[in-house]
This record gives structure tokens, C-alpha cells and sequence, in this order.
């Protein structure tokens, strides 16, 4: 009997690595295929013995036998397995796959085209080309009668690439009246999943109007459209997760909310993102509620914070890392609504950290990708290489008597060798410099992305009526300036470290026009070739600007010139010195530095440990702030 298990177990452990090893060879095809190497496709496909349904597909599509249908069941799962850049899938299209010429409206071909121009809309470094290609899909559909119902749908579909440009500009209106010809015309062919398409959009033209009423109306119209069909849109889902998110946000449908969960909840394939909804949820719910002991019940839990835990292991290796961060962000907002604040702070570290993986992600993603791209073409010139040899000795073989011709083939083939060799280092420092502007490229959307949470923090700041509230809203805008001002840095230089002096100067500029007033004041700086890594100079960048925020907001003394010192200096390998003075009033005198309730005393501190670092106040004539800190290689070692 023991051994008939071990059988079992061992043909089963068999089969999921040969499962594994399928889908490794599939993707290796379907690269091969979208970069239009069909003869390693082949072989690669001469290996697969089975016969699926899809890779009947894909030896049609290598054997240039593909039609329509066949393209678009490639596309689709190309596009849907994650696994390839969409860049070199709109390639691929744009180079395979051409335009009908029947006379008959080919519903494949649109279809293909259709998702090409909303994949591409959403990025917009390709908005271009998708009004490109729209263009070009409107030329063919007008080769057939337009009153025709396929014809006059197909139109419709087209429709939403000019709603969502209008939508992008504000163009409120001019959307409206495209989105009410759509819906009478799917209304007219009884087109469930057209009223249910521009519905979607519809949502959006409420969201631009911020009208929440509306939005929620058209919401339920569309999920009461989805229970009519007998297979749900792909708009679904979308759709239960904006109208959760609009009904947790107005208050007063917590019954709506809790269908809506349920039924995310229940089904396997959107349990893992019923998730963050429920901790959104909690948010706005009190603790000792009979529909959060509910919950609690429903996952096994006693309070907030092993719920928390509950849902980061249920969660964990099932969602992208994007929708993962989502659980880590809600989480976080549900603590601090409670007054769990200490483990709020922590959910919020880790939200930030995920953040940083996603970015980091995405760069290898496309270092990866970049990579194999390299690596086909080393083994194409091997192959290449190969034949090349094998056909050498083949006429050394045959003509082993005639030395002179013999020494004329080595010549040429030392000739083509050192080409070879001179392309592939060619190829290679190609592909350092490319890694290169990669990462400059990085720094540059960082800090575009700082910018950005800097105007819509500065958006926000205009409609905040309470004083004290705008004041904490510039604060942190001032932060986001000073991190997204070392991206720049980095951006700007090729050596990857930051100049610090130059840095400094800048910030106190930035900092100084935000506190321009009758009080003069000077601001000496002494930080001359002192070059840091970005993080070491992110967080002592931030020191910088609350001690200097805090100098001019409480230090600063009428009737004298103010006087503020900052002086940064190195005093052996990895370990620097930092002073920060000036002759102002200074703190309230028996502070503990270390146990003051002031956010910005509170930053200082924290980023201070974060440097490995020491910090020492005083008064000498006015605050005297000196922290001694480790850069990165230093704190990696004694870490």
C-alpha cells in the first residue's frame, strides 16, 4: 500500500514539473513568434509532442497558415498571461497582421485592432498611436454599409476612443452627447454588452462632474444590466469595485456594501480583492458594530489588527504587487481611524516599501526583457556561427590538397570572426548604455511622480479652510519637494551620487521664498565636494528641511540679523558630521528631544536612526542641532 502511494505521489510530482516545463517552452515560442523568429519557433515546437487546441494555434501562425481567429486567440492569451512586454505584441500586430481584403466585415480583425487601441490609450507615452490606428480602423469599417447593424455597433466601439480624449481634457459635454448617441443606438439593437460599455464610460463623465448621486445611479444600472446576461462583461468586476468604492465613501448603503463584498467574497477568482474593501469598509464602521463582529466572524478573527494579519497571508502570492499594496494602504487608514496608530505607522512604512518593489519590478521587467532580447541574438549568431563551421570543414574535406585555397577560407573566416567579435562588443556596450539611460529614466519618472503628488497636494492645500490643517499639508508638500529634488539630482548626473553642496543650495532657496518676511537673514553653508548616495542624502535632505522650516517658522528674533549655519564635513571613511545652528530662540527649554510630540522633531529623529546616527541638541546662543551619521556602504557593513 506504501509503495502504491509513493507511486501516486511521485507520477503527480512528475506531471506538475512537466506542466512547469510546458509553460516555460510555450513562452519561449510565443517570444520567438512575436519577434518574428519563426524558424526557432519551430523548432522548439518539433519538441512538443501533445496536440492542444493552442498550440495548433501557434504551429499555424509558424507555418504562415494562421487565419483571423487563429491571431486573435495568440493575442489574447499573449496579453493576458502577463508574461510579455505589450510593446512587442503591438509590434507584432502591426507588423503580422493585415488588414482584410474581403469584402465580408471581419469581426476578428476588429476586435484584435479594437483591444490594441485601448491598451495603448492607457499609457501615455502611445496615446498617439492609438488615435493612429483608430483612424485607420474607421477607413475600414467605412468600406462596408453603415446600416448595417455589425457595422453601425462597431462604430459604437470606436466611439469611446474620442469619449476618453474628450473625458482627459475636461471636454465634459462634447462626451455626454457621444455617450447618449451610443446608448440609444445599443438600446435600439437590444446590445446588453454596448449599454453596459458605455455605461462604464459614462461613470467616468460623472466622476469629471463629481457628481457621486449619478455616479452610483449609473453603477447600479449597469450591475442590474450584467445579472440579464448569461456570462458576465468584462466590465463586471470594474464595475462592483467602483460602486463599493462610491457607496463606502457616501455612508448610509451598508446593506448595498455588504452584498456587493459577499459577493466578491464568494467568488473564488475576486475573493483576493473583496479584500482591501473590507478594510476600506472597517474605516468608516465602528469597532463594537454588529456588522464588524460579522466580518470578524466571517475570517476567523477577534479584532482589527489580527484581521489585518488575516487578510496580508490570505492575500500574499495571489494579487500583483499593485492591488497587494491596496490591502497595506486601507489597513493602514482603518488603524489610524481607530487609535491604533503604532501599527497604523507600520502598515504605511510597508505600503511605501511595496511601492518602491513595484518600481523596482517594472525596471526589471524591462531589464529582463531587454536581456533576452540580447540573449536570441547571441544564440542566433552561435547557430549562425555553427552552420558556418560545419560547412568549413566540409570543403576542408574536400579539398585537402589545395593548401593555398585552404589558407584563402582560414583568412576569411578570421576575417568574419573579428566582425563578429567587433559586432558583439558593439552589441554590448550598446546594451550598458541602454541599462544606463534605464535608470536615468527611472529617476526621471520618480521625480515627475513627486512633482505630480506635490501639485495635487498644492490642488488640495487651496480648498483647506483651517489654518492648521493647510499648514501640515504644506509641510508635507515641502518634503515631496526636497526627495523629488534628489531624483533630480540623480537624473542629472551619470555617477549615480548626489552633490550635496549644490543640493543644499537649492533647497534653502526653495525654502527661504516660502518664509519671506521683515525679519533678515543670512545662511552660511559649508558642504564643499561632498558627494553622497541617494540614500544617504534622501533622508538627511529631509533633516535639512525641517530644521530649517522650524527655524523660520519659531526661531527666527525680530530687530536682529539671523544668522543660520549648516555645515556637513567627513570625518573618516563612511562616517560624517553634521551641525546645524543659528541664533535664534531655540527649543522650549527641558525638552527631550528624543520624546517630543512634534512631527517634525519626530522625522528628524527617526530619520536619524534610519542614517545610523546620533543626534545632540543644545542651546549655544541660539539651537544647535549636531547628528553624526554612516553612509550606505558603512551602514550595509555594521547592519
Amino acid at each position: 500500500m506504501k509503495f502504491f502511494n509513493l507511486l501516486i505521489l511521485l507520477s503527480l510530482t512528475a506531471f506538475k514539473l512537466n506542466a512547469q516545463t510546458n509553460n516555460a517552452e510555450l513562452e519561449k515560442i510565443e517570444n520567438f513568434i512575436l519577434n518574428q523568429q519563426k524558424d526557432s519557433a519551430s523548432i522548439y515546437l518539433s519538441k512538443i509532442k501533445e496536440t492542444t487546441p493552442y498550440i495548433s494555434v501557434l504551429r499555424k501562425i509558424t507555418n504562415n497558415q494562421s487565419d483571423y481567429s487563429n491571431y486573435k486567440k495568440f493575442i489574447d492569451n499573449v496579453s493576458n498571461s502577463g508574461n510579455h512586454q505589450y510593446g512587442l505584441i503591438s509590434n507584432f500586430i502591426n507588423n503580422s497582421i493585415d488588414q482584410p481584403t474581403s469584402d465580408n466585415f471581419n469581426q476578428n480583425y476588429f476586435q484584435i485592432k479594437l483591444d490594441q487601441i485601448s491598451v495603448l490609450r492607457d499609457d501615455s507615452k502611445t496615446i498617439d498611436q492609438s488615435t493612429i490606428i483608430n483612424k485607420e480602423l474607421e477607413k475600414y469599417l467605412l468600406k462596408f454599409d453603415q446600416t448595417k447593424k455589425e457595422i453601425a455597433i462597431a462604430n459604437t466601439y470606436l466611439d469611446f476612443h474620442k469619449i476618453v480624449l474628450l473625458l482627459i481634457q475636461f471636454k465634459n459635454e462634447e462626451a455626454k452627447k457621444i455617450l447618449d448617441k451610443n446608448l440609444n443606438i445599443a438600446k435600439k439593437y437590444n446590445d446588453k454588452k454596448l449599454q453596459i460599455a458605455t455605461l462604464y464610460y459614462t461613470c467616468n463623465y460623472y466622476l469629471n462632474k463629481k457628481n457621486l448621486q449619478e455616479y452610483i445611479n449609473t453603477c447600479e444600472a449597469i450591475l442590474d444590466l450584467e445579472q440579464q446576461l448569461p456570462e458576465h462583461s468584462k466590465y463586471y468586476k470594474g464595475t462592483i469595485m467602483n460602486t463599493l468604492d462610491a457607496y463606502i465613501y457616501k455612508g448610509d448603503h451598508e446593506n448595498e456594501v455588504d452584498k456587493l463584498l459577499l459577493e466578491l467574497y464568494s467568488n473564488p477568482k475576486t475573493r483576493e480583492d473583496s479584500y482591501a474593501f473590507y478594510a476600506k469598509y472597517l474605516t468608516y464602521l465602528p469597532l463594537e458594530s454588529e456588522r464588524v463582529k460579522k466580518i470578524f466572524k466571517q475570517f476567523e478573527v477577534d479584532n482589527i489588527i489580527e484581521f489585518g494579519e488575516k487578510i496580508k497571508v490570505l492575500a500574499k502570492n495571489k494579487l500583483n504587487s499593485n492591488d497587494y499594496y491596496y490591502i497595506y494602504y486601507e489597513m493602514g487608514e482603518a488603524l489610524e481611524q481607530h487609535g491604533f496608530l503604532k501599527e497604523a505607522i507600520v502598515y504605511q512604512r510597508d505600503a511605501v516599501a511595496l511601492n518602491r518593489q513595484i518600481y523596482s519590478e517594472d525596471l526589471s521587467k524591462a531589464l529582463a526583457n531587454f536581456q533576452t532580447q540580447q540573449a536570441i541574438k547571441e544564440k542566433e549568431l552561435e547557430l549562425e556561427f555553427a552552420e558556418k563551421k560545419s560547412t568549413f570543414y566540409i570543403v576542408i574535406a574536400s579539398l585537402i590538397g589545395l593548401a593555398l585555397f585552404i589558407t584563402a577560407l582560414l583568412l576569411i573566416k578570421n576575417k568574419k570572426q573579428t566582425k563578429q567579435l567587433n559586432s558583439q562588443n558593439k552589441q554590448i556596450n550598446e546594451a550598458l548604455n541602454e541599462n544606463k539611460l534605464l535608470v536615468k529614466e527611472i529617476h526621471h519618472r520618480v521625480k515627475n511622480n513627486f512633482q505630480m503628488v506635490s501639485s495635487l497636494l498644492d490642488l488640495q492645500t487651496r480648498d483647506i479652510e483651517d489654518e492648521k490643517a493647510k499648514e501640515l499639508a504644506k509641510e508635507g508638500q515641502n518634503r515631496i519637494k526636497s526627495m523629488a529634488l534628489i531624483h533630480q539630482k540623480l537624473y542629472q548626473k551619470e555617477d549615480g551620487l548626489i552633490d550635496f553642496s549644490d543640493y543644499l543650495k537649492i533647497l534653502v532657496n526653495q525654502i527661504k521664498t516660502l518664509f519671506t518676511g521683515e525679519q533678515e537673514v543670512e545662511v552660511h553653508l559649508n558642504a564643499e565636494d561632498l558627494n553622497l548616495d541617494v540614500d544617504t542624502a534622501l533622508p538627511l535632505g529631509l533633516i535639512v528641511n525641517e530644521l530649517l522650516t522650524n527655524t523660520f517658522k519659531y526661531g527666527l528674533k525680530d530687530n536682529q540679523k539671523n544668522i543660520i549655519q549648516i555645515e556637513v564635513n567627513q570625518q573618516e571613511n563612511g562616517i560624517y558630521n553634521m551641525i546645524f545652528s543659528d541664533n535664534g530662540s531655540g527649543l522650549k527649554q527641558g525638552l527631550d528631544i528624543k520624546k517630543a510630540k512634534s512631527l517634525g522633531l519626530k522625522l528628524i529623529t527617526r530619520l536619524t536612526r534610519q542614517l545610523q546616527g546620533d543626534l545632540i541638541y543644545k542651546y549655544d546662543n541660539g539651537a544647535k542641532f549636531e547628528i553624526t551619521f554612516k553612509d550606505l556602504f558603512l551602514r550595509k557593513q555594521t547592519h
